[in-house]
């Protein structure tokens, strides 16, 4: 593997994203990194870039056609090719079920549903033309069960799931290779009070992290090894499934 294979990440420009992109960085890849954030996306591929790898920054609003079929296209104008997706844009905010809105149920299907719908849509013709790829779609311990406040979020994560498996059927046969991951408690941005709908994050962290085996919350840095693994050919006969990186949370 070398810098040929290119890997587009969305949501990059901070938290899990930017992990995510580091490591794809450092591990050879030329990077796309994008987010509705031009500026941060563009720091994150200037960090790459001087720690001696290829990126380049890119916007990209998820839930636009346009937009994505933009970024898709200005990555294949520079890099000639489209090797891997990584689907990480994402949106959550804790909301009890009897307070939420149509507008709170819309905007995060919009985004962690649709967002990865039209990722995907637009880059697997491209895959199965060159006849292989691989997409790594982030999903959630809220993607494999459901949990108080976060109705909303568990059935967008369930949906990405559900696309994987599907995808990973249809497109197999061409070569391309589609996996969640799906992860437990990261201290990010989206750890934050107003996300979590408390005053207290790091009081929920610990009561979750309580309730794992290995007793630890996980990190950005974890996240993005398991990312790597799933595009490298060290993976190359696992698709269709959602890799819980979760500290044996739901085992």
């Amino acid at each position: 593997m070398g810098s040929s294979r290119t890997v587009i990440v969305t949501g990059a420009a901070e938290g899990l994203g930017r992990a995510i992109a580091g490591r794809l960085g450092a591990d050879g890849y030329s990077v796309v990194v994008t987010d509705l954030k031009l500026a941060g996306a563009q720091e994150v591929a200037e960090d790459i870039v001087g720690r001696g790898g290829a990126a380049i920054g890119l916007e990209l609003d998820v839930t636009d056609a346009g937009s994505v079929r933009a970024a898709i296209d200005r990555s294949i104008e520079v890099y000639g090719a489209v090797f891997g997706l990584v689907n990480n844009a994402g949106i959550a905010r804790a909301t009890r079920f009897v307070d939420m809105t149509e507008a709170d149920w819309d905007s995060v299907q919009l985004v962690n549903s649709k967002g990865t719908f039209l990722t995907c849509r637009h880059v697997v013709p491209h895959m199965i033309a060159q006849g292989e790829g691989v997409i790594v779609n982030m999903s959630s311990i809220g993607g494999r069960d459901g949990f108080a406040n976060w109705a909303h979020y568990n059935a967008s994560k369930h949906a990405v799931i559900g696309l994987t498996r599907a995808l990973a059927r249809e497109i197999g046969p061409d070569g391309v290779r589609v996996n969640a991951v799906c992860p437990g408690a990261i201290r990010t941005q989206m750890w934050g009070a107003e996300a979590q709908g408390t005053d207290d994050p790091d009081a929920a962290l610990a009561a979750m992290v309580a309730n794992m085996p290995l007793r630890r919350a996980q990190t950005p840095g974890e996240i993005a090894g398991a990312v790597a693994f799933l595009l490298s050919d060290d993976a190359y006969s696992i698709t269709g499934q959602s890799l819980g990186v979760d500290g044996g949370l739901l085992t």
